[in-house]
């Protein structure tokens, strides 16, 4: 199956020896890199029309399978989850989600659950600008202090 690398290190495919997708766990029986593209043959899935029922769905690894990145580099599902705060302490949400753009990656916050209520999703800018400290094992993001980026829009 042809598979869309989601990763700044499309190499890793050729080394996986197994996989998840559609929650069941596959042994990879063969991987290589063309045109962008990882092409990866499952064990199970033999056929075309096989590989195109899972059209859409993530190939997940097992977080023990990926290898460890530079100093100040995170895989995206470290980040999901993590409670986002202000440098001051003022809990601001929960990452639930980071978006890839040309520019940079971008964490999608959802309010906290001790704020007002009615809060929309924000959208944050993965950089020195604006992420000032990233804690994995405190599980906690500290972003600068932007009280007009985390106030409640004026509703009419």
């Amino acid at each position: 199956m042809r598979v869309y690398p989601l990763t700044d290190h499309p190499e890793r495919f050729l080394c996986l020896r197994e996989a998840y997708l559609g929650g069941v766990r596959r042994a990879v029986r063969r991987a290589r890199l063309a045109a962008g593209w990882a092409i990866v043959h499952l064990e199970g899935i033999d056929s075309r029309e096989e590989a195109a029922s899972y059209r859409g769905q993530l190939l997940e690894v097992d977080p023990g399978q990926v290898p460890p990145l530079p100093s100040g580099e995170f895989y995206w599902f470290q980040l999901e989850g993590l409670r986002v705060l202000s440098v001051t302490g003022r809990e601001l949400g929960r990452v639930v989600e980071v978006l890839r753009t040309p520019a940079h990656d971008v964490l999608v916050v959802a309010p906290s659950s001790h704020g007002r209520g009615g809060a929309e999703e924000r959208l944050v800018p993965f950089t020195r600008e604006f992420v000032t400290a990233v804690d994995l094992e405190g599980r906690q993001i500290r972003l600068r202090d932007v009280p007009e980026f985390w106030s409640e829009p004026d509703r009419e």
